[in-house]
This record gives structure tokens, sequence and C-alpha cells, in this order.
């Protein structure tokens, strides 16, 4: 109930004029929910502890909560914790936003391996920003077929995910070959 609400001030913000009350509530609220285990909770800290936009989008300031790699990363280390702590159903946000920090070293010392593992993690299970980063993976390698495989299935899965991707690259989507009903 705790996320719930959160989401809920942090959403109605999005969409109103910022009221830094409602913000400092929905903080609080998600720091208890990620204090008592709960996942999305523990991602979604993770996430305005390193992302200028989504700070910006929900409105939330630096003296609320700080913009900080190693806090980050720790949000999604025990993100990804929580997970195998408990038997519950494996959350792919939770494995993508790990291996991206210990892929690219956000807040941890860099594994590009390790990365890489827990990225594919995340694709397997069908999420589609993680197999657009797999995509973007195999093309800077030359592997078109791969990351063709990639890009096709992130496609079926969410064609926002390649808006997301490009926005965050600032480079086009590639199309290497037609999609189904292309013409």
């Amino acid at each position: 109930a705790k996320y719930n609400l959160a989401r809920v001030l942090l959403e109605y913000d999005e969409m109103d004029s910022i009221n830094r009350g409602d913000i400092d509530r929905a903080l609080q609220l998600l720091q208890e929910a990620s204090a008592e285990g709960h996942t999305h909770a523990t991602i979604v800290l993770g996430v305005l502890s390193i992302s200028s936009d989504q700070r910006q989008k929900c409105g939330v300031e630096s003296n609320q909560l700080a913009l900080d790699e190693q806090r980050a990363y720790s949000f999604f280390e025990k993100a990804y914790s929580q997970l195998h702590d408990r038997d519950v159903p494996e959350i792919p946000e939770a494995a993508l936003n790990l291996g991206v920090c210990v892929y690219f070293g956000i807040g941890t010392e860099g594994n590009q391996t390790r990365g890489e593992q827990l990225i594919r993690k995340a694709a397997d299970a069908s999420y589609p920003l993680a197999q657009m980063y797999m995509g973007w993976k195999y093309l800077s390698e030359g592997d078109k077929v791969a990351s063709q495989y990639w890009f096709d299935l992130a496609r079926e899965g969410d064609s926002d995910s390649i808006f997301e991707i490009e926005q965050f690259t600032g480079t086009e989507c590639p199309t290497l070959l037609p999609l189904p009903g292309d013409k």
C-alpha cells in the first residue's frame, strides 16, 4: 500500500503543479516500503538516486534525495537481493538496473562480464528494454543477425522501448531487416 500511494503522489505531481509535501511523503513511503522488502519501491529509489530526467519528471530535488551513484547501486543491489532472499517471481527491472550499473561501473567497480550476464537475464525474461540493450551490444560488435533478433523481440514486447533507447543513446534505433508488415 505504501508503494502504491507513493507512486500515486509522484505521478500526480507529474501532471499537476509540484507539491513538495507530496514528494516528501512519497519518498518517505518508498523508503518505508523498501525497508519492508518491497522490490519495486527499492528500484524506484535507485532510479531517483541516479536519473536526473526521472527526478525532474517527478519533481524530486537534491535536498530531498541526493543524486548518488553509489546509493543507486546499493538500491539496485538490494532490489536484486530481495528477490533471491524470498521465494518470489523474478522482476527483470532489478536485474537490468543492477546489470547496467555493474557493466558501466556506476556506483561500483565495473565488470562487463557480470553486467552483461545480469542484462541478459532480464532480456531472457522478455523485458524489452533489456532486449534493446542486447541488440545494441551485438550491433556494436558487428553481429547484425544477433542484434536484429534482440531488436525484434523488444519491438514485439514494447514499441516504447525503442523510443527509450533512442532517447538514452541519442541515436535512432536501426532497422536492419524489414519488420513483418513493413513495406
